[in-house]
Parts: C-alpha cells; sequence; structure tokens
C-alpha cells in the first residue's frame, strides 16, 4: 500500500502484509519444488484507517490425492500497523451460537447447499466457540494457521469455518 495518511507507517504495513500472505508457505511448510499454492487476493475494505484483504486459493501437497481450499484474510489497522480480528468487533461465542442458528447466511458455496447447513449444525457450539477464539493471526496465543478467518466490511460481519473437503473445505 502507498500513499498512507501516516507515510512512516508504509513499511510496517507492507511487511506485516507480506508476511501474513505468505504465511500457507511456512505454516503449511510447503516445498516449492514439489509441492502447489494458487492464491489469488481481493482488497475487501480500504479507508484512512483500516486494510481488509482476503486471499482465495488452493494447495497441493506432492502425492496429495486432491488440492486443498484456502481461505485467509489480512486484517490491519493503517494508524498502528498492527493486525486486527474477530475480537476487535465481536464477541466469539455470539458469533458461534449465530452460526449455529437458522439466520446464519452462507456465501459460500453461493447456493447455501442443505449439506453446507447440515455440515455446521454438526458443531457443538463449544467446538466452534474454540475454533472461533483462535479466529484470525491477530488471536492470542496462535500457534499455526488458524482453521478460520474474519473480516468486517460496512458493518457485516464475515466468517469463514471449516468444513469437510467434500464441500470445499470452507464456509
Amino acid at each position: 500500500l502507498s500513499n498512507l495518511r501516516d507515510s512512516a507507517m508504509e513499511e510496517t504495513v507492507n511487511a506485516v502484509i507480506k508476511e501474513h500472505a505468505l504465511r500457507p508457505l511456512t505454516d503449511y511448510e510447503l516445498n516449492p519444488e514439489t509441492d502447489t499454492l494458487e492464491v489469488t487476493y481481493s482488497i475487501i475494505s480500504l479507508d484512512r484507517n483500516k486494510a481488509v484483504i482476503a486471499y482465495e486459493g488452493s494447495f497441493m501437497l506432492d502425492g496429495g490425492a486432491h488440492p486443498v481450499g484456502l481461505f485467509y484474510t489480512t486484517n490491519i489497522d493503517l494508524n498502528k500497523g498492527t493486525l486486527t480480528g474477530l475480537s476487535d468487533y465481536a464477541d466469539s461465542y455470539t458469533m458461534a451460537g449465530y452460526i449455529l442458528s437458522d439466520d446464519c447466511v452462507v456465501y459460500q458455496p453461493a447456493d447455501s447447499s442443505p449439506e453446507v447447513k447440515a455440515a455446521l449444525k454438526e458443531y457443538d457450539i463449544d467446538t466452534l466457540w474454540a475454533i472461533l477464539r483462535q479466529c484470525d493471526f491477530s488471536a492470542e496465543g496462535l500457534t499455526g494457521f488458524p482453521q478460520s478467518f474474519s473480516y468486517e466490511n460496512q458493518g457485516v460481519i464475515y466468517i469463514s469455518v471449516p468444513v469437510s473437503h467434500a464441500l470445499g473445505d470452507y464456509v
């Protein structure tokens, strides 16, 4: 990113973005000679105070039967050069309850198939709560690649949740 309000933050912000954009390479211990990683990104939100970048793609381990779907986000406070995440804009227990409710809207796959809704209902609230407490790269005490990612855009909270490979690896 360039032309930030605080030009002294540009190097810090871009270093944070680069580090987290490349996390699948290190966290999944991909071998660049035998494994394949394909990722695209979208800038979901960008204003004077924050940037939200979503990454979507897949990786294929050498000898793997199928590629693994991948979705992750980088939420960055442009004034501080620090990561933000679900715990900064929502309560993880409340969000776990919402995901398990009939009111939850599933955006991916776009058809919100009954199988996807059923897969979400297989979670119990405590398991889903544990996943959401470790949501995003900013989660306290995080070790490894998070199972879940979130972002907020125009007051709406989006959260990815892991599901079976047959259903696309995440919704």
